[in-house]
This record gives C-alpha cells, structure tokens and sequence, in this order.
C-alpha cells in the first residue's frame, strides 16, 4: 500500500538502493549478487509509482539514484537495461514537470544535476536506446518527449549528437518507432527554432510531414492528427518570422512546399 511504502521509503533506503546498481551487474557476479539487483530494481519500480515519495525525496534520488540508473543502462542484461530505463523514463518525467524541482533556466541545484545526468552521461548513450530492437526506444521516446518539451535548449545538443537525424529516420508513419511520442519531439524541435529552415530542408521535414499527414487522414488516425498539426502550425509560424529577414528564398520554398507538395486539405 502506499502508506506501507511511505513508511519503509527513507533517505537511507534510497541511498542504499544507489550504492547496489552502482556496485552490481558485472558479468562476474554470482547468481545471488544478480537475484539482489533485480529484487532491488522491482523495489526501485514500485518507489517511482509513488509521486509522494519521488517528489519528498527528489534531491537525494537526484544525487544516487538517477546517475546509478543510467549506468545500468549499458548492462549488458536486457532486462536491467529496460527495467533501469522505465525507472529513469519515470523520475525525470516527474522532475521535469515541476517547477519546484526543475527549472528550464537552470537556477536550482536539482535543475543542474539533472542537466548533468542528461546531458553527459544520457545523451551520449541514447542513439543506442533508439536503435535497440527491444522495447527500450519506446521508452526512449518517451524520455525525450518531456525533455525537449521542458527545455528546447536541449535540441542544439540532439542536432549535435546526430539524434535529430535519427527522429527524422523514424517520422514516417510505416516505421516501427512512430508513434505520438515522436511526433511531440519532432514539434518541439521545430517549435524551438534551434535548427534554421534550411536545415529543416535537408531533413525534407514537409516532404516527410505531408506524407505522414496524408496517410494519418487516409487511416483516420484521429490521435495522431491533432499533434501533426501542430508541427504544421509551428512552421508557419517559423516562415513567417524567416519572411521579414532580407533572404526570403528558403522560407517562400518552405511554404510551397507545405502548401503544394502531395497536400490535399480535401
């Protein structure tokens, strides 16, 4: 129950829980070190279920538990793999959505470490999570989803990590990984105006967006539709800023392209 797990849940469990992922999952362990590190994990599962606890002890599960679950992430057990990235999916989705704890200018203590956690020791590992064949995309998905929608600051570093090259791979609706989840991401990516049009170009981002649009009505897939539009809607809005400047070539092909090619309203 949760009042059963209010009680048991203290700065010392937590603590505990960080120093057993940090100090198992080697190929060396024994069976028993093993049976403790999943036990531990199915624990860590039922913490990250209770807001009233992850929330209290946000600081302490900052510090030990989010470094320890992205380490895990590399095991090479696939089910501490997805069972460590469920639990991270479900922290830092929390953490990100709220203020107390994670603010997108960076001025609290939580908010730095957070930032740490994601940006050196999760993105560098993340074009792994996305191409695994299992079910870790989804949740990666899932994670980026939040981040990018929290702080579109972090979308000059996907560019860089070539992660938004991957996004685009999977923005076509016969992909396995398309789902509302990336659709969000591609929005916030656009919305965010960190990639100049001319780099949403090389993507062929409208050529893909009508596509995706096309099939989406064809299908009468009614959740994803709403979204799509939004990315819509986020271009032009991005043209029409790209109109006042005195090079307008990008932005007026841009809009044709959104407009004309393999578009019908109709």
């Amino acid at each position: 129950s949760h009042l059963f797990k209010n009680k048991i849940i203290s700065k010392d469990v937590i603590v505990l829980i960080g120093y057993i992922l940090n100090n198992s999952g080697t190929k060396e362990d024994d069976d028993t070190i093993q049976e403790l590190k999943t036990y531990t994990l199915l624990i860590l599962e039922q913490v990250c279920k209770n807001t009233k606890v992850t929330l209290n002890f946000s600081k302490i599960i900052v510090d030990h538990i989010l470094p320890a679950l992205v380490s895990k992430i590399q095991d090479s057990d696939n089910e501490t793999k997805l069972l460590c990235l469920k639990a991270l999916t479900d922290l830092i989705t929390k953490y990100l959505r709220d203020d107390k704890i994670y603010d997108a200018d960076g001025t609290q203590e939580t908010t730095k470490k957070i930032n740490e956690v994601i940006l050196k020791r999760l993105f560098p590992h993340y074009g792994s999570i996305l191409s695994d064949d299992g079910y870790l995309p989804q949740f990666g998905l899932k994670l980026l989803c939040a981040i990018v929608e929290t702080n579109s600051a972090f979308v000059t570093i996907l560019k860089k990590l070539k992660l938004v090259d991957i996004m685009m791979e999977y923005f076509s609706e016969d992909h396995p990984r398309f789902n509302g989840h990336l659709i969000k991401i591609v929005c916030g990516i656009v919305e965010s105006k960190e990639l100049k049009l001319e780099d949403l170009q090389e993507y062929n981002l409208v050529s893909r967006l009508n596509k995706v649009l096309s099939g989406v009505i064809d299908n009468e897939s009614q959740n994803y539709l709403d979204p799509l539009l939004d990315i819509v809607y986020e271009l032009l809005h991005y043209i029409a800023e790209t109109m006042r400047e005195p090079d307008t070539d990008v932005a007026q092909s841009t809009f044709k392209g959104l407009v004309n090619e393999n578009f019908e309203m109709c």
